[in-house]
């Protein structure tokens, strides 16, 4: 597990002694995104893997665990939502388990954004809809932040295009107003 670890906060440039403003976790549209453009003189690491389920995240929280950072965010579901049907109930179990793991920084939890081609996987918004509605009030009841994505990226309830490439994954301007989202739950930011 040591040297997984050495590996991992090699790869992302990071130091076990450094000093780490925020650490993101989550899956692809998390991973392909260059936080520390977003947030310059920010120390963010982001753990975040293509195709990652929440189930997955326990990994990545392992070696953000190690740098003892001030905010953890978590954007995770759509993968789980989408490959199969996933129990609620071990997803919430996976999500608690998350945010315990760090009782000495913030979580941010994140909703899980609408995606813009629901007819390549029916469902899938509808479902999204309902786990947002239980993340949110799991947060409040657990103390945890909880951002609404959508509020912004689909204020209407349907995607809006000029967030999205692939329907999927945002682009820059998505990226953009994420961030701005995210903005306010940065440390010094």
């Amino acid at each position: 597990m040591r040297l997984f670890l050495s590996f991992i906060l090699g790869m992302v440039g990071v130091a076990p002694a450094a000093v780490v403003d925020a650490v993101v976790l989550g899956d692809s549209v998390t991973a392909n995104v260059r936080w520390d453009e977003e947030f310059p003189g920010l120390h963010i690491v982001n753990l975040a893997t293509p195709y990652a389920q929440v189930a997955d995240v326990a990994k990545q929280a392992a070696a953000a665990e190690r740098l003892s950072p001030d905010r953890v965010f978590i954007l995770i579901g759509v993968n789980d939502l989408r490959w199969h049907e996933a129990s609620m109930s071990v997803f919430f179990q996976e999500v608690t388990t998350l945010a315990a793991r760090f009782s000495r920084s913030k979580v941010v939890v994140q909703s899980i954004i609408y995606v813009r081609s629901p007819e390549s996987w029916p469902g899938i918004n509808d479902r999204i809809r309902v786990v947002n509605r239980k993340l949110r009030t799991w947060s409040e009841t657990h103390e945890v932040t909880f951002i609404d994505l959508n509020s912004t990226l689909a204020p209407t309830g349907q995607v809006e295009t000029k967030y999205y490439d692939d329907g999927v994954h945002l682009n820059t301007v998505g990226i953009k107003a994420w961030a701005g989202l995210l903005a306010r739950e940065m440390p010094r930011f």
